[in-house]
């Protein structure tokens, strides 16, 4: 709902970026602007030239939330830079909200009889999503990228439009560098998939070098 009410506040000023509209169809690529919730705070994470539209835009908004309006503040505008790489350093990530698989593999990962295989196909997953990010944002990745599953905190049914997922909230170790709150996976655009950096416990350093 926030989404759509900051969209129709937006009017025609809206570009393709921020709801991956075009003509009768969809834009079929890793979306740019993101509308989530973070630390119970409505957020818009974007990336790269299009979060120049900010900048320019009230510090307040009327919005209609459902059939009830409600008026929007500017807390505060976050710039980052970042640098996409791969290399030989272990990071680790906590991913939220997680929608890995889609309706046609959810089947192969119910049909997996062993949890290791089950873990093996979200590890693999998470490595196209990474992907996809990196050709989204216009970065041509040689590398190889690892990942793993190190923990997984919770797993539990998600229902988007009606339809029902699997949601994973992981903590994975990879060699892929990410920015904190992107989102990767299914329904990135609208908060699901959220990734932040989290430190790597002690105990994991000496293996990982």
């Amino acid at each position: 709902m926030f989404r759509g009410a900051f969209l129709k506040a937006m009017g025609n000023s809206a570009s393709v970026l921020f709801h991956n509209h075009e003509g009768d169809g969809l834009r079929y690529s890793y979306p740019l602007v993101q509308y989530k919730v973070l630390g119970e705070i409505p957020a818009i994470v974007t990336i790269g030239e299009v979060g120049k539209v900010f900048l320019d835009l009230p510090t307040q908004h009327e919005l209609m939330i459902g059939k009830q309006p409600r008026t929007f503040q500017l807390d505060k505008i976050d710039i980052k830079t970042y640098e996409p790489a791969v290399s030989d350093v272990a990071k680790m990530y906590s991913i939220t909200r997680y929608i890995p698989l889609n309706t046609n593999n959810i089947s192969e990962f119910d049909s997996l009889p062993a949890l290791t295989d089950r873990v093996c196909l979200l590890e693999n997953i998470i490595n196209a999503n990474i992907l996809a990010f990196f050709k989204g944002i216009g970065h041509h990745c040689n590398d190889e990228i690892h990942t793993v599953i190190s923990s997984i905190a919770h797993r539990y049914d998600l229902y988007y439009k009606g339809i029902k997922f699997y949601g994973f909230d992981l903590i994975v170790i990879t060699n892929a560098s990410l920015p904190d709150n992107i989102g990767l996976g299914k329904s990135s655009s609208v908060g699901f998939g959220v990734v932040r950096g989290i430190s790597i416990p002690r105990a994991y350093e000496d293996r990982l070098k």
